[in-house]
């Protein structure tokens, strides 16, 4: 197929596009439609996305077979809603080197304009190239090539993919005909199992909360090794503490750990990736600016499902924080109310806004600040989780209050292991799949709010596990009492 450009398209191609994420005086000046809340600098509709790759997860999950969990394992693994990727094969080399980033347009299958970017540098000679799809604003509609993992459950769209054989220009460096396989050659570089898999060991001093866990587990892909235990039924050997063990745990169980995983463990920490990214790049402007880090850090904690106001019913943080605090008594702007937003995402979305103008003032030392305060807010729901589950498995210990209780011990015991790590190792054993012994909700309780003043958080922030039965609290499950102020109290 010929490939041409209509005038008005190259106009598109070669002038309005690249300002999406243009800057004037290496700042942003312009914003799209808000997530939760947040309006975000630049185009991150597909890593809002991410929460439809669990949304079809659980799907499967819930479907409860040997076969639905292999769907949900290609999924995990292959995404298909983020960071889509096509790698086109040139029937001749380049003739020039294409940079990172580079513009490159072709057609569909509908004969309309596929517009994406060089997702690497290129040499002379290069005969592949893999190009980034370039999502549109609207999050609704934001790409019509979705492919990765979908095929497995047949919700691929592939009308927007670049057709299977034709042209592409590439933006100061010609015009290429190219040729592969739409359903093979489409793929996803975000993926929930991306999350964990693409950390890598921290350096000293570099990222505090990562070297927590990498220090507490002792692989640095904790989090997939935990979710592929849950999918696959088996063990976590490679772990060096918290090891979890999904062998003898049914359907229903490994679904909790699964789901679970992906997001206290994989996207929890994706989310401190790219905030600190963002601080790392505040004063170095290059392809990748920090406000599109720090935009995929208010993606990844929210998610598409949660809509532009945040009172959407969603998948990923932004929902835990909301259900916890309507089972703790910790929502409302003072962590006293019943229902409505949590304290936490109240707390979470003001500084994810402030810190809009940190960047846009290259105020680079407020964004350490105002991560480290998000970092402490969304340690609460990980608490309230382990506090709630300890109580459910002390006094009915099922195969689900089982899994999510060590899913959530997990998200939690490298910060306290940091504090105390007797506190650590009872928490631990209270909570650990597999445990022979029952669970001393008291002992758990206790060894949790031993660390509160090291985790900085307070009594009042995470409050105390509700019985809307009987409106109070759960037997001994009452919040403690410090006197400490709130974050942004």
């Amino acid at each position: 197929m010929g490939f041409f450009l209509t005038t008005f398209s190259l106009f598109i191609f070669i002038f309005i596009l690249p300002s999406v994420t243009s800057r004037v005086g290496g700042r942003p000046g312009r914003t799209f439609a808000e997530i939760a809340g947040y309006a975000p600098f630049s185009i991150v509709t597909d890593a809002n996305a991410i929460d439809l790759d669990l949304q079809l997860i659980e799907t499967e999950l819930f479907k409860s077979s040997e076969d639905s969990f292999r769907n949900a394992l290609q999924i995990y693994q292959n995404g298909g809603h983020t960071a889509s990727i096509a790698t086109l094969t040139l029937t001749s080399a380049i003739s020039g080197p294409v940079a990172e980033g580079t513009r490159v347009a072709g057609l569909d299958s509908l004969n309309r304009d596929v517009i994406g970017e060089v997702s690497q540098d290129y040499p002379v000679g290069a005969t592949e190239l893999n190009v980034l799809y370039v999502p549109t604003s609207n999050q609704q509609s934001y790409l019509e090539c979705l492919v990765g993992g979908l095929t497995v459950v047949n919700q691929s769209q592939t009308s927007g993919c670049f057709v299977p054989s034709g042209s592409i220009s590439i933006s100061n460096g010609g015009n290429y005909q190219y040729q592969y396989k739409v359903s093979e050659n489409n793929r996803n570089a975000v993926t929930l199992a991306s999350f964990s898999l693409d950390l890598v060991e921290p350096q000293p001093d570099t990222h505090p909360t990562l070297e927590k866990f990498f220090d507490y587990y002792g692989d640095i892909h904790y989090g997939d090794a935990i979710c592929r235990a849950a999918l696959q039924s088996a063990g976590t050997s490679n772990l060096q503490r918290g090891r979890v063990n999904f062998q003898q745990i049914g359907y229903q169980g490994r679904t909790e750990g699964a789901t679970l995983s992906m997001v206290l463990l994989n996207a929890w920490m994706e989310v401190h990736v790219q905030m600190r990214r963002s601080w790392e790049r505040c004063e170095t402007v290059g392809s990748e600016t920090p406000e599109v880090h720090w935009d995929r850090a208010v993606a990844y904690y929210t998610g598409s499902l949660e809509g532009t106001l945040g009172d959407g019913t969603g998948r990923l943080l932004h929902q835990l924080a909301d259900d916890m605090c309507v089972e703790f008594r910790s929502c409302g702007s003072n962590s006293d109310e019943p229902t409505g937003r949590s304290y936490v995402n109240l707390q979470v979305l003001s500084r994810f806004l402030a810190t809009k103008d940190f960047i846009t003032n290259q105020q680079c030392g407020n964004i350490t600040k105002q991560e480290e305060e998000i970092e402490v807010l969304m340690i609460i729901p990980l608490a309230q989780g382990t506090l709630k589950y300890a109580y459910l498995r002390s006094v009915e210990d099922s195969e689900i209050n089982e899994s999510a209780g060590a899913i959530f011990a997990a998200s939690i015991l490298p910060l306290v292991h940091a504090c105390d790590q007797n506190d650590a190792a009872t928490i631990s054993r209270n909570l650990g799949l597999g445990s022979t012994s029952s669970t001393n909700f008291t002992a758990v309780k206790l060894a949790l709010e031993n660390n509160y003043e090291c985790l900085r958080l307070t009594c009042k922030s995470v409050g105390g596990y509700f019985d809307s039965n009987i409106n109070d609290y759960y037997a001994s499950a009452f919040p403690c009492v410090d006197g400490k102020t709130l974050i942004g109290g």
